[in-house]
């Protein structure tokens, strides 16, 4: 098994140590009033220097020290009871001991009931699994901490950016517009503005405005959504002088603009709102 063993700080105020802890001092008691005087014999025993708590910690710690190497796998140790006592240094030690810890089997063994379980192979692999499990979970949460406390400042900003940015909109015509975009609506028609800006472009309005209305109803996707459908058609119209008819009657572009109509859309927006 590995080089240590467990001993549990819990162990001082177990009922059971408490009451062989006191068995074993009364001993101490009997053979100091039997022996009063004779300080060799108090020696030879180990009974002066320590008490009886000291002792008996002492004694199972030696004797779960010696069960990690020599134990069975049923738990029974190939050591008498006058050998066990010898080993740990205290008489009668394993007769003060609860059956629960130590069970006398006969004159060749005794028995630690459930020492694996407490104190096997497995048991320290739980045990070593725990105490990594702790330690990662120790390490997660201050990388946590440490991660919460480096994104504090940069909220501030943030919130700056945010107030700036709100009160540029606010002031600025634009925030009338709508704020999401709609097909060709069904109701747009060749009213009489929209046919002066198409004549002010020297663009046929009826020819313009069929085109104009057949392109964008028969259009998909997010490109056929407009903020506003009166500066789309205004931008068609000027852009009606670069396209013209072929031999075959179909109107292609003569010149391709560097610019899409969305970037011309954005321009528009902006002289609208100077």
């Amino acid at each position: 098994m590995s080089g240590w063993i467990k001993l549990e700080k819990d162990l001082l105020t177990d009922p059971r140590f408490v009451a062989a802890a006191m068995e074993l001092e009364a001993r101490f008691e009997l053979i100091s009033a039997n022996e009063a005087g004779d300080e060799a014999l108090l020696t030879d025993r180990n009974v002066t220097p320590l008490p009886a708590v000291t002792l008996l910690i002492g004694g199972l710690a030696r004797l779960w020290v010696i069960a990690d190497t020599h134990i069975g796998q049923d738990d029974v140790l190939a050591l008498n009871a006058h050998q066990v006592d010898k080993l740990v240094g205290i008489d009668g030690f394993c007769e003060i001991l609860p059956d629960d810890w130590l069970e006398i089997l006969d004159g060749d063994r005794v028995k630690l009931p459930n020492y694996h379980r407490h104190n096997g192979t497995t048991a320290k692999e739980r045990s070593s699994n725990a105490e990594r499990q702790a330690r990662f979970r120790a390490s997660h949460r201050d990388s946590n901490n440490k991660h919460s406390n480096a994104v504090t400042l940069p909220d501030q900003d943030l919130d700056k950016t945010y107030t700036k940015t709100k009160k540029k909109v606010e002031g600025e015509p634009r925030a009338a517009r709508s704020a999401t975009a709609s097909r060709l609506p069904a109701d747009f028609g060749l009213t009489p503005e929209r046919r002066a800006i198409a004549e002010a472009e020297k663009a046929d309005p009826d020819r313009e405005f069929a085109n104009f209305t057949d392109h964008w109803r028969s259009a998909s996707g997010a490109k056929a959504r407009k903020h506003d459908w009166d500066a789309t058609w205004r931008i068609w119209c000027r852009r009606a002088p670069d396209f013209r008819p072929r031999g075959n009657g179909v109107v292609k572009p003569a010149w391709v603009p560097p610019k899409s109509i969305e970037e011309l859309e954005a321009e528009e927006r902006d002289r609208a709102q100077r």
